[in-house]
């Protein structure tokens, strides 16, 4: 009860300052459909935040995407990196998409997204000190006769916290790893090298299997690790199937919860069809 008390606390001050109605349109060109419609609504979103933040967004991600360098990784990231990369300034907590216009010519589309989106600039009061890490051992996935490949990880934090893993699927849908049906408490120590729930995991044979949809040869995944001071429970864990809604709905929940209670971590992996 005193959990479902403080949530209800939070969110009333949190939307003591109202979210902003802004426009944003994206331009993306490519081969593929879908990924130009994604690239689209990810460009639509970022000016969305900007018109309400202004341009410390646009530095936040051009020093994002020169860090990260070209290469594939760089080339399919999808709308998880912008909530990532923006997380610090602004969030979409409501979109509408007004229209989605694709054109071809030769061997290219052109889609072109305009969204109508309630931003919610974030206050900055943010701990420096408390941040969060996954290392991934095995940043490339071998898949090989539609068997799948287990991911392999680590989370490491500079403080006490709880912690809410996403998985962000080839299929372009969302699950939510940790907390589970079976690893109900996910507090993770930052003194500890192994942590409860990982003995927990480890006791009940549990792994994190990723697989390729038949169609495709290779594809990037993610996974989008989210860290609390306090319990506070994702309360929309029963819809984590659809990528926009799901942003949608983590940024309705973190708006909720002050910015010096938590911290954020993205991390990209690839999957590959191999041949025995």
């Amino acid at each position: 009860m005193k959990y479902l008390v403080l949530f209800f606390i939070l969110f009333q001050i949190s939307f003591s300052q109202e979210p902003k109605i802004a426009n944003g349109e994206g331009t993306f060109t490519g081969k593929n459909i879908d990924e130009c419609k994604r690239k689209s609504l990810e460009i639509a979103r970022q000016n969305a935040i900007e018109q309400v933040v202004g341009i410390k967004v646009a530095s936040e991600t051009y020093y994002k995407r020169s860090e990260i360098g070209e290469n594939e990784f760089s080339k399919i990231t999808d709308a998880f990196s912008t909530l990532s990369r923006n997380s610090s300034y602004g969030k979409i907590v409501e979109e509408k998409i007004l229209s989605q216009n694709i054109t071809t010519e030769k061997d290219f589309v052109t889609c072109i997204t305009k969204i109508e989106a309630q931003v919610f600039e974030e206050p900055q009061n943010i701990d420096n000190a408390f941040q969060v890490e996954i290392k991934i051992e095995n940043p490339v996935l071998l898949i090989k006769e539609n068997k799948g490949d287990e991911l392999k990880f680590k989370i490491t934090s500079t403080k006490d916290c709880y912690i809410y893993l996403f998985a962000i699927l080839s299929n372009d849908s969302v699950q939510m790893l940790i907390p589970n049906k079976h690893i109900e408490n996910s507090f993770h120590s930052a003194n500890k090298t192994v942590q409860v729930y990982e003995n927990k995991m480890q006791n009940i044979g549990m792994k994190f299997i990723s697989y390729l949809p038949e169609d495709k040869n290779s594809d990037i995944e993610a996974l989008y690790l989210i860290a609390l001071k306090e319990k506070i429970d994702y309360q929309y864990a029963d819809k984590l199937y659809d990528i926009n809604s799901t942003i949608v709905n983590i940024n309705k929940w973190l708006i909720s919860i002050p910015s010096n209670l938590r911290t954020e971590f993205f991390a990209q992996y690839e999957i590959r069809k191999v041949e025995n």
